[in-house]
């Protein structure tokens, strides 16, 4: 028989709950990741590469963005059957031509949010700020990322031959600047994080978007995908949060960030209700059994738990 009222322990906040709740207390973990930036464009000499989208994990044992001295952050006690705002950021679009790209969307669970990756710049106009930043066009400087959440891009280089931009910030670390010696690159992407909040590794998110160059003689340091970034001529991964890839040379548009996602992760004997403008999976188990996690990879809506 479960015992439902303990309202005589002497206990504050025990009322209504059963042996169950103090076995297995509720408590979400949650992976929250901002879309990324999009790349920037440049005919002639190379654009910056998109920022990741900001980074925040309460995960047990697991960082946030921004480096390994971010403080953890706290596991999140929902109270049962109350509605909680789930937002999902869209990726930002990259450069179509000369131009800077747009920055990520932000997402946020709980009003715990994160913010979106900086766009990448091009020529004299910088990268912009964000959950991490936009890496510079040739001439101009990359952007800071925001505190636990992300890293810096890195700035161009304006120097005959190479003109080469930027690569945007990763969710752990920051862009690696051009090398204006043979062979040549442009600025790499920023390394993203991995997660086990499913309950295995996640093969790797929030990478920063790399920069380019102007040819193939002077070539794109992206042609390593760098945790959901994309090399050049393509778009970054649905739900990774990295950032675009610069548009330099003939190499086609800038790349797409990509979008954001919002992982939550409970205790098996507990349901989530999910409202509508939420797209995910539904609930699935973690290897171990003893937890669930639901995944949402787009839209914004209301949870609640019970």
């Amino acid at each position: 028989m479960s015992i439902t009222n303990i309202s005589n322990s002497g206990l504050d906040g025990t009322k209504g709950r059963s042996l169950a709740d103090f076995a297995s207390p509720l408590e979400v973990q949650y992976l929250i990741i901002a879309g990324g930036g999009g790349g920037g464009g440049q005919w002639v000499r190379g654009g910056g590469g998109g920022g990741a989208g900001g980074y925040r994990s309460s995960v047990i044992g697991e960082n946030s963005g921004g480096g390994s001295s971010v403080a953890p952050e706290t596991v999140f006690t929902p109270v049962k059957s109350t509605n909680y705002t789930v937002t999902v950021g869209a990726g930002g679009s990259g450069a179509g031509s000369d131009g800077v790209g747009a920055s990520g969307n932000s997402s946020s669970f709980a009003g715990i949010s994160c913010t979106g990756g900086g766009y990448g710049g091009y020529a004299t106009s910088s990268g912009a700020s964000g959950g991490s930043g936009g890496g510079g066009g040739h001439a101009s400087y990359g952007a800071s990322g925001t505190s636990g959440q992300g890293t810096s891009g890195s700035s161009g280089k304006d120097q005959n031959p190479f003109f080469a931009g930027g690569g945007g910030g990763g969710a752990s670390a920051a862009s690696v600047a051009p090398i204006n010696s043979s062979p040549y690159y442009a600025g790499a992407g920023g390394v993203g994080l991995h997660s086990s909040i499913k309950g295995s590794d996640d093969g790797g998110k929030a990478g920063g978007g790399p920069g380019a160059g102007y040819s193939e003689a002077y070539n794109f340091a992206g042609q390593v995908k760098y945790d959901g970034a994309a090399s050049s001529g393509s778009n970054s991964a649905a739900n990774s949060g990295a950032g675009g890839p610069g548009r330099g040379g003939d190499h086609g548009g800038a790349g797409n960030g990509g979008s954001g996602v919002v992982i939550l992760k409970y205790p098996n004997i507990y349901n989530i209700t999910v409202g509508s403008g939420l797209s995910s999976g539904g609930e699935q188990s973690t290897d171990g059994g003893a937890y669930k996690y639901i995944e949402f990879t787009s839209g914004s809506g209301n949870v609640s738990f019970a």
